[in-house]
């Protein structure tokens, strides 16, 4: 069965740079491991790889030649960015700024006493940051989710739940709404927003009915700026299995280390 959400990667051009702004931004200690030897990356064109270790999960960078992707915004389809939580918002804005992280806005209040921010790194990879009221200001900061933006929230979220075998815990949608345009970067925001959880995290998934999200084939796994979610499990062929029930597409033969 699932034991939860592995890590969510994000691919990347310079693997030094984006790692230690990684590391500025979580906190939390960033192992690079540059022989790509990385079984979670076997066999693909990648030359090096990193972990930042949270104390839920993970977040995984993985380098491939080439130069740094263009900007994705929020609502193109894809993994669009990993989220972590934390008591000292204030605390992760100050190493961001040191680091030269840029934001999209000050942290926005959506009205649920949480406080929340998209971070840019120098490879226009988004990490938003949540500022949890309810957490003490030194706890470390933990993985909540990992998001992806689709052109149909509702069959995703069927695929996901299935294979999770979880019922998502909430539905909004968010429109006519200033802060989420200020948070996203976006004009005239509707957005429809869903999360199926897991025993460590949950899976985020937004359709933009404003700017519209549009249908599109999926991004080559080694293309800077593309994204993935791992999860980790205990039976893979049971969970396999399960996937392609969902409506998954399985591209790679399982891989032994």
């Amino acid at each position: 069965m699932l034991i939860g959400l592995h890590h969510v990667g994000r691919v990347v051009s310079d693997l030094d740079r984006a790692a230690g702004q990684l590391q500025a931004i979580t906190g939390w200690p960033v192992t690079i491991e540059w022989s790509g030897a990385d079984p979670l990356v076997s066999g693909r064109h990648v030359c090096g790889s990193a972990l930042a270790e949270g104390p839920n999960g993970w977040i995984e960078l993985v380098a491939v030649p080439g130069p740094a992707a263009a900007r994705h915004e929020v609502n193109e389809a894809g993994v669009t960015h990993a989220a972590i939580q934390t008591g000292n918002i204030e605390r992760v804005i100050e190493r961001a700024s040191k680091s030269g992280i840029d934001s999209h806005a000050d942290p926005a209040d959506l009205g649920t006493r949480f406080r929340y921010l998209y971070l840019r790194d120098a490879e226009q990879l988004i990490t938003e940051v949540e500022g949890a009221p309810h957490a003490p200001d030194e706890l470390e900061p933990w993985l909540v989710h990992g998001a992806i933006t689709t052109h149909d929230v509702e069959r995703l979220r069927a695929a996901y739940e299935n294979f999770v075998g979880a019922a998502a815990v909430g539905t909004v949608r968010l429109s006519g709404h200033d802060e989420v345009d200020r948070l996203s970067g976006l004009t005239d925001v509707d957005l429809t927003g869903t999360w199926v959880p897991l025993a460590n995290a949950k899976v985020e998934i937004w359709q933009f009915h404003h700017p519209s999200t549009r249908l599109e084939g999926g991004r080559p796994y080694e293309s800077p700026g593309s994204g993935h979610l791992a999860f980790e499990t205990d039976d893979l062929p049971i969970d396999l299995t399960r996937a392609k029930a969902a409506g998954f597409v399985v591209e790679d033969e399982p891989t032994t280390t």
